[in-house]
């Protein structure tokens, strides 16, 4: 009988902790201002000045500029008007807008309107620009985080109920699949969002014509330094839950049998039983020689007979391995009792610890008014009687005295 399979508990356990992993990838910054990344701002915008006047600016010049410009890039980021936070996390970007961010609470919403409506929409250079990608980014991480939630309760729901060991892995590499796509989208693709806005304010300090702000926002790769461990995490546990979701969907799983005690099988409730005919060989007439010519003899009463008890019926069966790796153990069978055969300790009585023999292998139950016993395959490879094998998942009784053969036949019980 070929088993319905479940997730392993370890597969679960993987899977689940990959999910409340990536939930907790909502507290870990995307951006982030330290002074190393004013630094590196700096040096971004020194090699630029150099290379376009490579000829004119002496070494010392450069030192003295590059000093300046951290000066400055310190000075407006701890400045009131700017920036709220020093590091944007998933969840502050979920919770905050583009003005709370950027403004604070010192400006009125009069000036925030004003500002973000200053120019069209379609201006890279513009706060109204970004405050689009804001929102874009905010719908983004919202879906991603609302659908990891949805994902955590569907992986419980499903080990809890047994569901098909395919199911809960397609839907974990279904959305790490999603997660890391849209992520490194983010990350890779989209590198012009708040930091070449920043970007855009440090050099307006500097450059007043807009078309040099515009040369120097499009050539210097401003959202690098940004940039913050955050995506790192998330696309790293993103593509985790991708590849272990694809390989719980071929490897691995634990049988998922349902049912009464006794591991899940129930005699009781079965069709009824199909009952054991030996088959009668044919017996040959004997050859009577004619009788003797016997003259009348004087008819003696025969003694009365010695009274013969009858045979006493056995109320409890007997179940013996009698060949294979579990030889010499057995059990007593009460009628209102069974034995299960097979290689699971949890949820077999008689273990037989072979690669051959399924986890539970088949059920053995005593009749006493026949002297015989009910035997009902569960397995694989099958439980065999002379060599025929029994129907699966069928009940067939056999009288005291069979010998049950179990898959290749290594292993071998006796009833009674």
């Amino acid at each position: 009988m070929k088993e319905k399979k479940k997730l392993a508990g370890w597969q679960f356990g993987v899977l689940l902790g990959l999910l409340v992993l990536f939930m907790c990838t909502m507290f870990i910054p995307l951006y982030q201002w330290n002074d190393n990344v004013a630094k590196k701002y700096a040096e971004n915008f020194i090699v630029f000045i150099k290379e376009q006047n490579e000829d004119n600016i002496e070494n010392y010049c450069l030192k003295l500029a590059q000093k300046e410009w951290e000066d400055l890039l310190n000075e407006i980021i701890n400045d009131d008007n700017d920036f709220d936070t020093h590091s944007i996390s998933p969840l502050y970007l979920m919770t905050h807008s583009f003005t709370k961010f950027w403004f604070g609470k010192k400006w009125s919403v009069d000036n925030e309107k004003y500002f973000l409506e200053e120019k069209k929409e379609e201006d890279i250079l513009t706060p109204a620009y970004h405050n689009k990608n804001w929102k874009t980014f905010k719908i983004f991480l919202i879906v991603i985080y609302v659908l990891d939630f949805a994902v955590i309760i569907l992986t419980i729901l499903g080990f809890c109920l047994k569901w098909n060991k395919i199911i809960i892995p397609l839907f974990n590499s279904v959305y790490g699949g999603l997660s890391l796509l849209l992520f490194l989208v983010y990350r890779i693709v989209s590198n012009n969002g708040i930091s070449i806005y920043i970007a855009k304010c440090y050099v307006s300090e500097v450059f007043e014509r807009e078309e040099d702000i515009e040369r120097i926002t499009s050539t210097i790769n401003w959202g690098g330094p940004l940039f913050s461990v955050g995506f790192i995490f998330a696309i790293s546990i993103a593509f985790v839950l991708l590849a272990f979701g694809v390989v719980c969907i071929f490897v691995g799983g634990t049988p998922a049998i349902t049912g009464k005690e006794g591991g899940g099988i129930s005699i009781d409730d079965d069709p009824p039983f199909i009952p054991y005919t030996p088959p009668t060989p044919p017996i040959p007439e004997p050859i009577i020689p004619p009788a003797p010519i016997v003259p009348p003899q004087p008819v003696t009463p025969p003694p009365a007979p010695f009274p013969v008890q009858p045979e006493p019926v056995p109320v409890v069966g007997k179940v013996m391995c009698t060949k294979g790796v579990a030889f010499g153990q057995g059990f007593q069978l009460p009628v209102d009792r069974k034995v299960i055969v097979g290689k699971s300790p949890s949820k077999a009585n008689l273990v037989i610890n072979n690669q051959n023999v399924s986890n539970l292998h088949c059920s053995i139950r005593f009749n006493a008014a026949h002297n015989s016993y009910i035997i009902k395959d569960h397995s694989t490879n099958g439980t065999f009687v002379n060599g025929v094998r029994l129907p699966a998942d069928t009940p067939v009784e056999y009288p005291a005295g069979t010998i049950l053969s179990l898959a290749d036949g290594t292993n071998e019980i006796t009833l009674g």
